[in-house]
């Protein structure tokens, strides 16, 4: 979808991606997952998928800001990214997060550019279902709240810290370990209880 995404909306995205979910007969239980703004697709998605009829057993945001604030900071930042020499290099708008495209695949450039006007205007949606928050403990947050305000959208919030920053949670081996394990024992848990609810169906059926 890169070629349409100047006239697609996040929520239209995110509801052909739903869509397709739904068609392609995924097994359960079903874990979205979204790391850095794409958790803005993730949750979106959800939302999506929710009023379809289909609601994902678990959402999982990884290292994002609900909604980053203007802040003096941000708009100096800002400012300073305009003038700069490598401005050409940074995605940066006052009231959203910064990046840097140097430290990102070439490959992946040319989406981080399209979607990052989307999610810059975007607002999540609310969402009643279970959710997991994984915040890298060397991120810096410039006093976000420990939620990072996603528990204005979303109820069912459980937080969890692996070590790295944004982008050595997920690019050093050790690091991407600790996030692996922390989702195997979660799919464990989620897989226990799908079973145990099918089993009580069952019985209640039969009953």
């Amino acid at each position: 979808m890169l070629d349409h995404l100047s006239t697609l909306t996040i929520e239209e995205t995110a509801r052909r991606f739903a869509i397709d979910l739904i068609a392609s007969g995924i097994a359960r239980p079903l874990h979205l997952v979204g790391f850095s703004f794409a958790g803005y697709m993730a949750v979106e998605t959800a939302v999506q998928l929710t009023r379809l009829g289909h609601p994902p057993d678990r959402l999982w945001i990884l290292d994002m800001v609900a909604h980053p604030k203007i802040s003096w900071r941000s708009l100096l930042r800002y400012a300073r990214t305009r003038v700069s020499r490598r401005r050409a290099d940074v995605l940066v708008h006052p009231a959203f997060i910064w990046i840097d495209l140097s430290r990102h695949p070439e490959s992946y450039r040319p989406i981080l550019r399209r979607f990052y006007a989307l999610f810059s205007r975007y607002r999540p949606g609310r969402w009643s279902g279970a959710t997991t928050l994984v915040v890298a403990d060397g991120s810096c947050r410039n006093g976000a709240p420990q939620d990072l305000g996603w528990g204005s959208y979303i109820s069912c919030l459980d937080r969890i810290t692996v070590p790295g920053d944004h982008l050595s949670m997920i690019h050093d081996d050790r690091n991407a370990a600790v996030l692996a394990s922390r989702f195997h024992d979660q799919f464990r848990k989620d897989i226990v209880s799908v079973e145990m609810t099918a089993n009580a169906v069952a019985k209640g059926q039969g009953a």
